[in-house]
Parts: C-alpha cells; structure tokens; sequence
C-alpha cells in the first residue's frame, strides 16, 4: 500500500479516518507507522454541522484551511488517501 500511496508525494492529499477526524495536507513522507502532512488541517468533523464529505468538498473547492504546520498521523487510524483534486462535485 506505500509504493501506491507514494505516487502522491508532494501534492494535496485527503486522509480518511476511522474517527470523527479528517487530515487535509501536502503529503510529505510516509513510514510504516505513520503519515506526515505539511501545511495541514487538522479538523475534528464532530466540532461542526457539516459532513465528512461537504467539508472535505469545500476544501477542494475554498482551499485548505491550514491549521497545523506539520502532523504525523497514525496509519493505525488511516481508512483512505486520496488526492484532494480528485474530490468530485455533488
């Protein structure tokens, strides 16, 4: 699963959690046990009325709401990455 993840090395990436969180960030380095992000939000989705995915659409859209320098997140809680470009209208 790394070497796919890798082809997004350096561009905007949406990673889905397990949890009420949601990370928007530029991926910058990946490891067995974690993910980093640059220029990151850190959002906490139950803090909102919104949904996962009408923040996540207003991010690609808005852009990102950074929030954080840098975060590691485990891969431990990590369901999904995706580009944050490849975030589809609805």
């Amino acid at each position: 699963m790394t070497d796919d993840w890798m082809q997004y090395m350096g561009t905007p990436v949406v990673l889905d959690t397990t949890s009420s969180w949601i990370y928007i960030g530029t991926l910058e380095a990946i490891t067995d046990e974690s993910i980093t992000l640059s220029e990151a939000d850190a959002h906490d989705i139950s803090d909102t009325d919104i949904t996962k995915e009408l923040y996540i659409h207003k991010s690609r859209t808005e852009g990102i709401r950074v929030n954080r320098d840098r975060v590691i997140v485990s891969r431990a809680f990590i369901v999904g990455l995706s580009a944050l470009d490849a975030v589809k209208a609805f």
